[in-house]
């Protein structure tokens, strides 16, 4: 795997080979040794775009979900005992 250089000034990945940040342009300097991000926030930093993605997908079918359920306009304007009492010819 190609070794990777952080961007000091905007947390860019840029290849090792490279002089110049392709995001900010700011010049690369030898990177000090990191300590690797472990557990979810490790996962989320390396995949950022499918991570968002996913959690977009996931509000919006919640979203639909919820603005699909079907409204029962009877329960608000009627009093039960008088529906009942009406269904049973009372």
């Amino acid at each position: 795997m190609a070794e990777t250089i952080v961007c000091a000034a905007c947390g860019a990945k840029i290849k090792g080979g490279r002089t110049r940040c392709l995001r900010c342009g700011e010049t690369l300097t030898a990177a000090v040794a990191q300590v690797p991000v472990h557990g979810w926030r490790g996962f989320v930093a390396g995949h950022r775009a499918p991570v968002s993605i996913a959690g977009a997908l996931a509000l919006l079918a919640l979203l639909l979900l919820v603005a699909s359920r079907p409204v029962d306009n009877d329960r608000h304007h009627a009093a039960p005992g008088r529906a009942l009492h009406a269904a049973l010819g009372q």
